[in-house]
């Protein structure tokens, strides 16, 4: 399943957002050693998704850059 519907069953199950959202994207990047990805911070790569309050995809940004389908 996609990453993202794998942090949506996480939180239905009852996993925090903060915590679903850190297992998909900080520890999964930590995991594979990855220092830019996971986190949004100074030097790292800026790809990251926004999501409205029923955590639907709302934005999708590569590089800091908001994503135009």
């Amino acid at each position: 399943a996609p990453i993202f519907k794998c942090v949506k069953n996480l939180i239905s199950w009852g996993i925090c957002e903060q915590d679903a959202v850190k297992m998909a994207s900080f520890n999964a990047a930590k995991a594979i050693d990855e220092k830019n990805k996971g986190k949004i911070a100074e030097g790292c790569d800026a790809d990251f998704i926004a999501v409205d309050k029923e955590f639907s995809l709302t934005d999708v940004f590569i590089g800091g850059k908001r994503f135009e389908k």
